[in-house]
């Protein structure tokens, strides 16, 4: 933190009309996402509802439990994060966990800020990029979903802030390590990301020894911090499972022949083997056991879906496509789910007519769309655009790509694989956002203006 605001202070220093207006984009944004969750009414749904409920109980002297059980659906990151900021408060209301985002999402103004001052010399560009980053719609309406987006977000923003201001030694790397091991507990898919730090550190240094020994401690530190949960779900559950049991449930609704779009599907309506039906059945013991309770169905429907993959392996191809179009250009019908699903004519006419009203929910939903389908088209752009110069730099010693182009091209690649693998809808885009907008920026150094300069330390 004191480190933070030396950075700060020397921003002043060598910059005070560009600090001035990045001051002014950080209030302004800053307000808006105070305001938004006070006028934009939401109730908090399935996934979101089992994260404040968990919190709930941990803030109780519960644990992460449901339903007076150890649970283990979802990874400990968020709801321990959110339980310590409801000690904090004194409550586990919404309004706090709104509160807990507000001041996260802030964070990563402050965090993106100085993450484009340094890598990006044109101050026009630079500009843009405060602007983009600020008031990127999906941005600011996710403080009122009580889930792991801007939880996620700040800690990903945050280890790229330590990438970009501190050289990579092994102390640094322990930290990089910590916050990877972090992000795991919150989303378990990043048990793989000391890999993709790994290739940033090689395209940037083509130094094969340090980047296996840094990758190396990145890992270990990972792995040390996520352990002792480990060991808690082998004695609360009886086997290995290093964060959470909800993969094979979610490979299973995911890949079936029943499914038309490569998204989640209710389990029901899946068509199955009476055999299958049978073992499912059994597990829920007939609808009585939830399947976020059931955490030793994973097993069974982690071999039907491996199954049907084998067996299936085009069907699969196609859903992996399906899923990458769902999350990136299906526009961002996830806001009216989650962020904004209880404004109605009944509770925010506001003394509008009805048609009026949906006219401006229509115009809302428009914004929406535009802006998330806009950068993620860059970003699906630049990865073609830069794959072969990306390639040619990792199999070579050649450097034919910025370390800036180098970063944003593998975090894309690296979430989009796992969009095609494993699920998709359009808020698991939103961790995404970050690299797409810096896309663009990256876009017009490549193929225009060539005037963004890179910073990035080893």
């Amino acid at each position: 933190m004191k480190y933070t605001f030396f950075i700060l202070r020397k921003a002043i220093a060598e910059n005070p009309v560009e600090f001035i207006f990045a001051a002014v984009v950080f209030i302004l944004a800053a307000a808006a996402r105070i305001w938004y969750p006070l006028h934009i009414k939401t109730e908090q749904l399935y996934d979101f509802a089992t994260y404040h409920k968990l919190a709930q109980n941990i803030y109780d002297g519960l644990g992460h439990s449901l339903n007076g059980a150890s649970n283990a659906w979802t990874g400990p990151g968020y709801p321990y994060a959110l339980a310590f900021f409801f000690k904090l408060c004194g409550n586990t209301t919404v309004a706090s966990a709104k509160l807990f985002n507000i001041l996260l999402s802030s964070a990563v103004l402050i965090l993106s800020y100085l993450i484009v001052a340094k890598t990006v010399v044109s101050k026009r560009l630079r500009f843009v990029s405060y602007l983009l980053l600020s008031f990127m719609p999906v941005f600011i309406s996710y403080v009122n979903v009580v889930g792991t987006e801007t939880f996620f977000v700040f800690l990903l923003t945050f280890l790229l802030f330590v990438r970009v201001y501190f050289k990579q030694g092994y102390a640094v790397s322990a930290i990089i390590g910590v916050l990877t091991g972090a992000l795991a507990l919150t989303k378990p898919f990043m048990l793989v990301y000391p890999v993709i730090c790994g290739c940033m550190l090689w395209t940037e240094t083509k130094d094969i020894k340090k980047t296996l020994v840094q990758t190396a401690v990145v890992a270990l530190c990972a792995i040390a911090l996520i352990s002792p949960w480990t060991l808690r779900n082998y004695r609360a559950f009886g086997r290995f499972i290093p964060i959470s049991y909800n993969m094979g449930y979610n490979m299973y609704v995911n890949n079936n022949s029943s499914n038309t779009n490569g998204a989640w599907m209710d389990i029901a309506r899946i068509e199955k083997s009476a055999e299958a039906e049978e073992t499912i059945n059994r597990y829920l013991k007939n609808g009585e056991r939830s399947i976020k309770e059931a955490y030793d169905i994973e097993p069974f429907l982690k071999s039907e879906a491996v199954k049907w993959i084998k067996a299936h392996p085009v069907q699969y191809a196609k859903l992996g496509l399906l899923r990458v179009r769902q999350t990136y250009f299906c526009g961002a019908n996830d806001v009216e789910q989650w962020a904004r699903n209880a404004m109605t004519y009944e509770n925010a006419g506001n003394g509008l007519t009805r048609a009026q009203f949906q006219q401006n929910q229509n115009l809302i939903r428009l914004v929406y769309d535009l802006t998330f389908t806009l950068f993620n088209c860059f970003g699906i752009l630049f990865l073609f655009a830069t794959f072969w110069s990306y390639a040619k730099t990792f199999f070579t010693k050649a450097n034919m790509i910025t370390q800036l182009t180098g970063t944003v091209f593998i975090n894309i690649a690296f979430f989009t694989v796992i969009f095609f693998a494993f699920e998709g809808q359009a808020r698991y885009a939103f961790p995404v956002m970050f690299f797409m907008i810096m896309s663009a920026i990256s876009f017009c150094d490549s193929r225009g203006r060539k005037s963004i300069r890179v910073a990035l330390k080893p």
